[in-house]
């Protein structure tokens, strides 16, 4: 398992006084999370807000980290050949021309 990141400047707390259909409260440190932001090597960034087994510090049990996976090299390796397939561009049979002049019994 791959060692997980957590994103410097954004933090989820759960509350209490929170009706039941918010999961998280999500908190930003404009400075660092920038910071860490710029920092990233890849175009997005993609976090993922994760139940923890025991509470922090803080009490808090949700916390954010980098969602990281990349797909295998076959995987990526297959999905640039699906992409290449529908782009190539193959031509397009035509039909043979006949002629249907005598094909009408009357």
């Amino acid at each position: 398992m791959a060692k997980k990141t957590y994103p410097k400047g954004i933090y989820a707390n759960r509350s209490d006084k929170a009706p039941g259909f918010v999961r998280s409260n999500v908190k930003i440190d404009n400075a660092k999370a920038i910071a860490f932001l710029q920092a990233q090597t890849t175009p997005f960034t993609h976090l993922t807000i994760c139940e923890g087994h025991e509470p922090d510090e803080y009490g808090n049990l949700d916390y954010i980290c980098v969602d990281d996976y990349k797909m295998e090299l076959e995987a990526k390796k297959a999905q640039e050949g699906i992409n290449s397939a529908r782009q190539s561009s193959r031509p397009t049979p035509q039909p043979a021309t006949e002629s249907f002049a005598d094909d009408i019994p009357f």
